[in-house]
């Protein structure tokens, strides 16, 4: 009798007859109480969105048996629809005490770390996951890809200097051993991914402008590779080229890995305020230079590079801002002007740049070349 009645309730859950399901369990529930059917009554409960109710009933359930692993699942998915995950993370860490090595729960515990920035407990996971794969001898490259992935998106996110050494020691470490796994490297270009994360670390470690040209110089944004575009976005977005993660971001042609987008959305997270910023600043720019105020579009280029300095479209922008600038003012002005824009125009052309920007740019400097031979000889 007590099977088939689980097996009927479950069998009503599945098909969202709710409250059929809960009449099932009223007599167990009226004596006994015992711990399968609080869990059955639990789940009922959180999917009617009585969440509270649906955690207490857990709460009950683990004071029989603190094995029942379902509970501590369940217990997670009630706090966070009561928005409260942190709490979620702790009942996720319960359950991993007992079964460390489950891979629901480790994704799980990587994806709720990572969007409340607690970096230290998404890598573990991310490494556990890892070994779980290296463990069981499955060929599949992307938990080491991930691990490596976190490592480097803990690194960009931390102020600490000891973590971000740390992370980042551990990341070449990671790569030192992925680069002898032969089963990896047949799956994917790995040059190309240790190359993105070698600029990851450049641009962790202030060398922005080696890390775009390594960048450019190994075609990575044109990858169609569909395992290594979202490290490109990763890469793009780090180096402040926003537009080209955002462009390469809806041209992405596969649907990305949980840990993955795990991994874009809390970098999204947090540059969201200094994307939206930067954006700000362009616009304005864009629409004071429509306006042939060059003085003005000059200035918030500037405001807007502050925020992205390797953003190149900025930059050339920067430069047509400083050509029409040249309009008006006075000769020290100008002066001034020319020198920043001699300055620009030589730091572009120092990188490697997409065909439309190589284009621009030598338009431009032939503007330039017709302002300079109109200038007064000092």
């Amino acid at each position: 009798d007590t099977f088939l009645r689980r097996l009927l309730v479950q069998s009503y859950l599945q098909t969202e007859q709710t409250e059929t399901a809960s009449q099932l369990l009223q007599e167990p529930l009226a004596q006994r109480r015992p711990a399968w059917a609080l869990l059955l009554q639990a789940k009922i409960a959180l999917q009617t969105g009585q969440s509270s109710d649906s955690l207490q009933l857990c709460q009950e359930a683990l004071s029989q048996n603190k094995f029942l692993l379902e509970a501590y699942d369940l217990s997670s998915q009630c706090y966070l629809a009561l928005n409260q995950p942190d709490e979620a993370v702790a009942v996720l860490a319960q359950a991993l005490e007992f079964s460390p090595f489950h891979s629901n729960r480790l994704e799980q515990m990587f994806r709720l770390t990572c969007q409340l920035g607690r970096w230290p407990e998404a890598i573990q996971s991310a490494k556990q996951l890892y070994e779980n794969t290296r463990k069981a001898g499955n060929n599949d490259p992307t938990p080491l890809l991930n691990y490596i992935r976190s490592l480097l998106s803990a690194a960009a996110s931390t102020a600490e200097p000891q973590l971000k050494n740390r992370w980042q020691q551990e990341s070449v470490l990671a790569l030192q051993r992925a680069r002898r796994d032969e089963h990896l490297l047949r799956k994917l270009d790995f040059g190309l991914f240790e190359a993105i994360c070698q600029a990851r670390l450049d641009s962790n470690d202030g060398r922005l402008h080696q890390a775009h040209k390594q960048l450019y110089k190994m075609a990575a944004i044109e990858t169609t590779d569909g395992l290594l575009q979202a490290d490109v976005v990763l890469l793009l977005n780090q180096l402040g080229e926003f537009e080209a993660a955002e462009s390469l971001e809806q041209q992405m042609g596969v649907a990305l890995s949980p840990p993955v987008q795990t991994l874009l959305d809390a970098q999204h997270r947090q540059l969201d305020h200094i994307r939206q910023a930067f954006h700000q600043f362009s616009a304005q720019a864009a629409d004071a230079f429509r306006q042939q105020q060059g003085v003005e579009a000059v200035a918030l280029y500037e405001q807007a590079l502050q925020l992205a300095p390797m953003n190149i479209n900025t930059q050339l922008n920067l430069c047509q801002a400083l050509l029409l600038a040249q309009q008006s003012g006075d000769k020290e002005q100008r002066a001034a002007q020319v020198r920043k824009l001699t300055q620009q125009l030589a730091q572009i052309g120092n990188q490697h740049l997409q065909l439309t920007q190589q284009d621009r740019l030598d338009l431009l400097q032939k503007e330039f070349e017709a302002v300079k031979q109109k200038l007064p000889s000092s």
